[in-house]
């Protein structure tokens, strides 16, 4: 949990040390002593109602006061994306396809692969179409599954825990179904070029499953 302690007439230096997500359900707790004791902030964001409450006169400071904020879509899923949390995603999604004994899975599709492209070079003129270009846009699934992670990444430390966004949640694993009917669809489209299609989407899948494992996994905060 992100935990700032300044005195209250500082309360605007807590912004620095707070952290810039928005999460799902933000709350705001603040406490002070009658003494004029320091102030204790929690949260994700900032809240000027926090700020006028707590720079107010001291005869009229509540002992303790929450501000909770509930959509009824996450608003994490208009929160910015940070490009050094989207790496460190991809890459953790990176090590589970040469994890033992993961790595025996990779590699036999790796193989498989390379073996349709010896027995039939796709790329000829004669078999290669224009429109079979469009089988390596289902790559951009991967980076889009990472981004959709990074973007509701809920930090595990908070207590109590955030709800996970179920719409990002849906994203998530809609992105795996959508990229399974497409490697289909091109399997049935690629006449003469099947085995190539099937192992290509056999490896684009593989790759896919563990960017979801990782992004589900930053959506509910639950890590393994």
């Amino acid at each position: 949990m992100c935990s700032c302690v300044h005195p209250y007439r500082h309360i605007a230096e807590c912004d620095e040390y707070l952290s810039a997500r928005t999460l799902p359900v933000l709350q705001c707790s603040a406490r002070t002593h009658s003494s004029g004791g320091p102030l204790t902030i929690h949260g994700g964001t900032r809240y000027h109602e926090a700020t006028r409450i707590a720079r107010a006169p001291k005869s009229n400071f509540p002992s303790r006061y929450r501000v909770n904020v509930i959509h009824e879509f996450s608003i994490g899923a208009f929160a910015p994306l940070r490009w050094k949390g989207f790496w460190w995603l991809f890459r953790q999604s990176l090590e589970g396809l040469y994890a033992w004994p993961m790595l025996l899975v990779t590699v036999a599709l790796v193989a498989n692969l390379a073996v349709a492209l010896i027995h039939r070079w796709p790329f000829d003129r004669e078999r290669w179409q224009r429109q079979y270009w469009l089988v390596f846009l289902c790559l951009l699934f991967i980076p889009i599954t990472i981004a959709v992670g990074e973007v509701g990444w809920i930090d595990p430390s908070l207590l109590p825990r955030p709800t996970p966004s179920g719409l990002l949640l849906w994203t998530n694993n809609g992105l795996f179904i959508a990229s399974l009917v497409l490697g289909i669809f091109w399997v049935y489209r690629m006449k003469g070029l099947r085995w190539f299609a099937l192992a290509f989407a056999l490896i684009q899948l593989w790759m896919l499953l563990w960017a979801g494992f990782i992004a589900g996994m930053a959506l509910t905060g639950d890590w393994l």
